[in-house]
């Protein structure tokens, strides 16, 4: 007998849902049903791309970020979301600005259009992450030439 994990046996459920229902399930606050939704829904051939596109602009933001694992679970059959994507590295919303990298990321080289924007992120100083200091000061530190050079090019 194989060995299933028990995130496999909970998306189980999720193949039995119409695609309205996953839908409806990408609007969760429970990150784990979106995810599951997201994953199901990918499996199937007739995503429907373009609603999950205009959820990237929802009011809601659990909306939004259901739409970003959507899309993510596409991979490079999400390349019509780049732009939307892209402006959403500038949100107010700091869990929206990562999933938004990351669904590019998971797009991967279609989306390479959306590197400059990346590196402008990584380099550019955000109070609400606390990160953002420490990261700043390594990419533009020596030891990172080529990053900063990269910068310079985009400027």
């Amino acid at each position: 007998m194989l060995f299933r994990s028990s995130w496999e046996k909970g998306l189980r459920p999720y193949r039995d849902f119409s695609p309205t229902q996953l839908l409806q399930a990408l609007k969760s606050w429970s990150p784990a049903v979106r995810s599951r939704a997201a994953k199901v829904l990918a499996e199937r051939k007739d995503v429907p791309l373009n609603t999950l596109i205009d959820r990237l602009d929802d009011g809601d933001l659990n909306t939004r970020y259901g739409a970003c694992q959507a899309i993510a679970s596409l991979g490079e059959r999400g390349f019509s979301a780049v732009n939307p994507l892209r402006a959403l590295l500038w949100s107010d919303d700091l869990w929206l600005r990562i999933q938004a990298s990351h669904v590019l990321s998971a797009i991967g080289e279609p989306a390479m259009e959306a590197v400059p924007d990346l590196l402008k992120l990584a380099t550019s100083s955000n109070d609400e992450d606390p990160r953002s200091e420490e990261h700043t000061s390594e990419l533009q530190s020596r030891r990172n030439p080529g990053c900063r050079l990269l910068l310079e090019k985009t400027k």
